[in-house]
């Protein structure tokens, strides 16, 4: 619901419909996790902050419907006029939610990031400072720090880290590159080659190798016969590989200790519990960008481990882009492969940076 929530945010005024379902949200799940109301009071407030720019709304709807919901909610709403309305923030959703990020759940263990507010929305949302709260506490739960645990090691990610720029060179193989000829035509300008400015001569000597340069080097036109067919292979392979990489971090991710050791077992309850995060691939996608997360998966990971795993989700988000342009790829050669060489011999030639 949280993520829901982000991901509708807008600037413009909300209409009776969406503002019944946005209070909605919050009413019905607002007692499972304050974040909820925090991000429903966000996305409200950001929504009416440019409410005088978009007067063709109807923001009579939009207050009578505010009106309904401001009891069940508990938020209240102030303003004299449809044209002005404020949103004002639950500071008993502010103290729950401060309760709960600051705070041990029963068995020390932090509350899940999925019920957390981002940084940057703590510090627009609760005005916390350039770095929110501070939840130091909940880096290390406090049955890892006082009775410790083995650390887990973690085998290489089965796929190789050169396998992705090892297919998108079999890709550019592909096309056939042309020939290079021998003089380029004449370059249509001229310059005064005793121009006072040097700007001017420099600029027309880098159009002139430019000239020569395209004229001397010129873009394909041609694939080789069996590029479908080998497209096709390659796509084959790869979503293997993807679902190779998938089965090894989802596999490593969610291992417990076997060594019957406190920590081991307050873990094992915890998820069976379910007050542990639980892992998605969404959760992958975010590990990517912030390594720091997969010690909320799994805090038992050695430094080893964990570079191996989040390694293996880069490897493992690269197979899925991948996969993905080779499925484009198979479309536009089934559509009509004369039609759209051009944008074909684009496709394959693409490269990461």
């Amino acid at each position: 619901a949280m993520q829901l929530v982000r991901h509708s945010w807008t600037n413009i005024p909300l209409s009776d419909a969406e503002l019944q379902q946005l209070r909605s949200i919050s009413v019905l799940g607002g007692h499972l996790a304050p974040a909820l109301r925090l991000l429903t009071y966000d996305l409200e407030a950001s929504a009416c902050q440019l409410q005088h720019l978009h007067l063709h709304k109807t923001a009579a709807g939009v207050a009578a419907a505010r009106t309904e919901f401001t009891n069940a909610a508990g938020l209240a709403t102030a303003g004299d006029s449809s044209s002005d309305i404020r949103v004002e923030l639950d500071v008993d959703a502010v103290g729950d939610y401060q309760q709960l990020a600051m705070g041990p759940l029963p068995g020390a263990w932090g509350l899940s990031s999925h019920q957390l507010l981002t940084p940057l929305e703590e510090q627009r949302i609760l005005h916390s400072g350039s770095r929110g709260l501070n939840k130091s506490v909940q880096t290390v739960p406090r049955w890892l720090r006082d009775h410790g645990t083995t650390l887990l090691d973690v085998p290489a990610c089965p796929v190789a880290d050169n396998y992705v720029s090892q297919a998108e060179q079999q890709l550019s193989s592909l096309v056939v590159q042309p020939k290079p000829t021998a003089a380029a035509p004449p370059y249509p300008l001229s310059c005064n080659t005793n121009d006072p400015v040097p700007l001017r001569t420099d600029m027309h000597n880098e159009l002139q190798d430019s000239w020569e340069a395209y004229h001397q080097c010129p873009e394909p036109t041609e694939i080789q016969p069996d590029a479908e067919h080998k497209v096709k292979k390659l796509q084959v392979e790869v979503q293997q590989q993807r679902q190779l990489a998938e089965g090894y971090l989802l596999q490593h991710l969610c291992g417990v200790p076997d060594d019957h050791s406190p920590a081991g077992v307050c873990f094992s309850l915890l998820r069976t519990a379910g007050l542990s995060k639980p892992l998605a691939l969404e959760g992958l996608l975010s590990s990517a960008v912030r390594p720091d997360l997969l010690k909320q998966f799994k805090p038992f990971l050695s430094a080893k481990a964990h570079g191996s795993l989040w390694l293996g989700i880069n490897i493992w988000a690269q197979l899925c882009v991948l996969e993905d342009r080779l499925g484009r790829l198979l479309k536009l050669f089934a559509a009509d492969q004369e039609t759209y060489t051009p944008v074909i011999i684009r496709e394959l030639l693409v490269r990461r940076i």
